[in-house]
């Protein structure tokens, strides 16, 4: 059986003040209208960003939530639908 790895690109930005990313807890974010309240980032990068980790999780048409440092998604694999968690700074499963 095929093996779709997800790959989970998340930038952290360290500020003097230590800023943490806003949580993204359901689909299309904490409001539900797919638009990010944080400030300060820039989407017109000239080089993509760096992949912070991989998870494999099978065969999934899941989207993301994010919430309190962790990362969820389902997947299938082995004919057994899933729900993962990582953590989101380092891909650990949890």
């Amino acid at each position: 059986m095929k093996r779709i790895h997800f790959a989970f690109a998340f930038l952290f930005v360290f500020t003097a003040l230590n800023a943490v990313a806003e949580d993204w807890p359901r689909w299309r974010g904490p409001n539900l209208n797919g638009i990010s309240a944080e400030k300060g980032w820039n989407a017109n990068w000239t080089t993509p960003p760096k992949v912070a980790w991989r998870g494999a999780v099978g065969l999934g048409y899941s989207s993301f939530a994010v919430a309190n440092g962790r990362v969820y998604t389902q997947g299938n694999s082995g004919r057994e639908d899933t729900i993962f968690c990582f953590e989101a700074a380092t891909g650990k499963e949890i």
